[in-house]
């Protein structure tokens, strides 16, 4: 892959030795250097790293995220800048279109374009490495004077001149991002570190509201419940920001009020807030899940069935993965509570319908597949039916499926179906099985 223009990749890390190698190892071959700076690792990030051929810098850490990053990009050299956290990087798959991208943006500007940013977007990945929306983010961008990261935290690309930066939108790259896999006393820790610094912007920019959205969240992750509410009901209360962040906040009320002791409480509260919600007239699938999730815990079970059902039609058609960031992120709860709501309304075409939604996504979920056929037993459905359907969301003809397939109809006491999966196995995998079941004993 030839690269017509100079790319210098750049990132900030702390204790980063689970994640360095393959934030340095994704496109190394695409980059003219790789500058990695250290706030203060007791790991073996900075040995790794160096390990690896990057130009390692230490930073004093002094409590501002850009004031770091602007320190890398001072030592970039580079036409262009690859600023990727170390929890993030590209697949591989991408990389040919990636080159394409950027060659297309430099010949371009050979010829009097001006592109300085490229936007693409960045996927969550959870714990089961599936993709989940995320938004659109210049993490690629030309290496001038003019362009540095401003904000403690929350930084976000700037032009010193206060212009837009041009640049370009583009599906056809994706950033993978692995940070959300990570454990929740990590996740607290941070928080706390947050807190401090968001207060600190609150207290030099009262006027930006937006603060307190992201303060609303950091207290909630650190369950300091009562601070959150306060902090969202800041933004609540001024009702001037743009859509999406009096979305953000009341998203994040909701949200705590589920999680609070002895919530049916705070029903009223809640009703409020959606009401204020449709003051908006817009449709929003994460307000709608969160308000399900709600009434679900409270154990108002038929009203939660109509909001979850809701969300999932107002995905159909969405654009803007931003509106729907829970939603995406929580869709096996979300059919695993409809599965289980329809089940206990006698609905049985609605059980399996979002059972199948489920195993589509977690094939292996035996849980879930373990409902579906204790349901297909008792309504004493046909073995051949069974396993015709079956086939369209497994490829029977591995061995994996099939041993999998016959456990779980064996442990729900499914025996036709036990011993369909047997019957189809060869002489070999029906061999491996007995070894297995005998070593087990």
């Amino acid at each position: 892959m030839d690269l017509k223009l100079k790319l210098s990749q750049c990132m900030i890390v702390k204790n980063e030795e689970a994640d360095i190698e393959r934030a340095l190892s994704w496109g190394k071959e695409l980059m003219y250097e790789q500058i990695v700076v250290d706030t203060g690792s007791t790991d073996r990030t900075v040995e790794i790293a160096k390990a690896l051929g990057a130009k390692v810098y230490h930073f004093e850490w002094n409590d501002d995220f850009s004031a770091a990053k602007n320190f890398a990009l001072s030592k970039a050299t580079g036409d262009w800048i690859a600023f990727l956290d170390a929890d993030e990087y590209v697949h591989e798959k991408d990389l040919e279109n990636l080159v394409k991208l950027l060659n297309n943006i430099y010949e371009a500007n050979q010829k009097g374009k001006n592109i300085q940013a490229l936007r693409m977007r960045i996927y969550n990945l959870n714990e089961y490495n599936i993709l989940q929306s995320g938004g659109l983010n210049e993490r690629f961008f030309m290496n001038t004077p003019m362009i540095r990261y401003k904000n403690r935290i929350h930084e976000c690309l700037t032009s010193l001149d206060g212009s837009i930066i041009p640049g370009i939108v583009s599906e056809e790259v994706s950033i993978l991002h692995t940070g959300y896999q990570k454990s929740n006393i990590v996740s607290k820790s941070k928080s706390e570190r947050n807190v401090q610094l968001l207060l600190r912007e609150i207290e030099e920019h009262p006027q930006d509201d937006e603060w307190w959205c992201y303060l609303g969240d950091s207290y909630a992750i650190g369950e300091e419940y009562e601070k959150a509410l306060k902090a969202y009901g800041k933004v609540i209360e001024h009702w001037k920001l743009r859509v999406d962040m009096r979305l953000f906040a009341l998203v994040g009320m909701i949200k705590v009020y589920t999680r609070m002791k002895n919530s049916e409480k705070y029903q009223k509260k809640v009703v409020e807030l959606y009401n204020k919600y449709r003051t908006l007239k817009v449709n929003n699938p994460d307000v709608e899940l969160v308000v399900g999730l709600y009434f679900l815990n409270i154990n108002k079970k038929d009203i939660a069935l109509q909001f979850l059902e809701g969300t999932l039609e107002l995905m159909e058609g969405l654009e803007d993965g931003n509106m729907a960031v829970h939603v995406n992120a929580n869709l096996k709860l979300i059919y695993q509570n409809l599965a289980v709501l329809h089940k206990e309304n006698n609905n049985l075409v609605g059980m399996v319908k979002y059972l199948v939604l489920l195993l589509r996504l977690y094939p292996y979920d035996v849980r879930a597949l373990s409902i579906l056929l204790e349901s297909f037993y008792e309504n004493k459905e046909s073995v051949e039916g069974v396993y015709q359907f079956l086939g369209n969301l497994y490829d029977l003809t591995l061995f994996k499926n099939k041993y999998y397939i016959m456990k779980t109809a064996k442990a729900v006491k499914y025996t036709e179906l036990s011993e369909k999966m047997w019957n189809i196995m060869t002489k070999e995998e029906q061999e491996y099985v007995l070894e297995e079941e005998k070593n087990k004993k």
